[in-house]
């Protein structure tokens, strides 16, 4: 499984209206990692680093130290791998093309491009990603 930044965002801020939600979501995926492996991608991660640290998005904003704090325990965890980045460049150019792409949609793309590439299903509280990928590749946590 692939995550998207708003799983990790709502897992790690207990502020998070979707807070309780992604994080049974995920203390799940973590029981079930030798049957399912959860992909992190290196664009999420760096994107969940600016949310959750930014004071424009929190009143209180997490510092950098625990936001890595977090990530450094999730990737610790056996089963939980990065993805390395490049193979998905092909599908991210098609699909752009096809869905004649703009603004927030680009990310979007990336990263059910990375998720096609990889044969995995996509985890979001982001029904977008629909537009991009078949329905039983995307699994809608809410």
């Amino acid at each position: 499984m692939t995550l998207d930044v708003n799983v990790l965002v709502a897992t790690f801020r207990q502020d998070h209206p979707h807070h309780y939600i992604a994080r049974q979501w995920l203390l799940q995926a973590l029981q079930e990692v030798d049957e399912k492996k959860i992909y992190l991608v290196p664009f999420v991660l760096s994107s969940f680093l600016r949310i959750v640290s930014n004071k424009r998005v929190f009143v209180n904003p997490s510092t950098i130290e625990e936001a890595w704090n977090f990530l450094n325990v999730l990737q610790s965890i056996e089963g939980v791998q990065h993805i390395i980045l490049g193979e998905e460049w092909a599908t991210f150019q098609k699909l752009c093309l096809e869905n004649n792409a703009k603004a927030n949609d680009i990310p979007d793309i990336w990263l059910a491009s990375v998720s096609i590439q990889y044969n995995q299903c996509l985890v979001s509280f982001d029904a977008d990603f629909l537009k991009f990928l078949p329905a039983n590749k995307f699994l809608h946590l809410i």
